[in-house]
């Protein structure tokens, strides 16, 4: 019975401390690939020669109203940079929905790169599971950097709410 009693006391301890690893993995991926895309992003700009504008939403219906970034964000060339997936504009990327996150932005809630490789606005994703014990940051510079941080600029702790 001792025995039982022990299993049970380090089963239960192991499952909550395997939760916390796969929220905390689950907030890492997500920072990882909003990296990788808004490099994509900016990429692209500097290439084609004109804006690309990233933003919350889908390929196929462009930017959404709102700041939805865990339901998936969408890149696409914009010329005209009036923000809008026109008819004659395609589509370079599209990040897929993020379950067990959520991802915070300022206002406006899109990106703007420019062909010269620079953006509007700069700012920092807040990227949290849903208990909000696992933050990481995000962090877009004017220039068109980014990095990935576990503060939020100015080493202040990363804010969900």
């Amino acid at each position: 019975m001792i025995c039982v009693s022990i299993f049970i006391i380090l089963g239960l301890y192991s499952a909550g401390a395997y939760t916390q690893k796969i929220n905390e993995n689950r907030v890492d991926s997500t920072a990882k690939r909003l990296i990788h895309h808004l490099a994509l992003a900016r990429l692209e700009a500097v290439r084609q020669g004109y804006p690309v504008t990233l933003c919350p939403g889908a390929a196929s219906e462009g930017c959404m109203i709102g700041n939805g970034w865990q339901g998936g964000w969408v890149a696409f060339g914009d010329p005209n940079q009036n923000y809008i997936l026109d008819p004659d504009e395609r589509p370079i990327l599209a990040g897929a929905a993020s379950l067990g996150v959520t991802i915070g932005w300022r206002t406006p809630d899109r990106l703007l790169f420019k062909p010269n490789g620079s953006v509007w606005p700069n700012g920092h994703f807040r990227i949290c599971d849903m208990t909000a014990k696992n933050q990481r940051a995000v962090i877009v510079y004017l220039t068109g950097r980014v990095r990935f941080s576990v503060q939020a600029p100015g080493n202040k702790s990363v804010r969900c709410a």
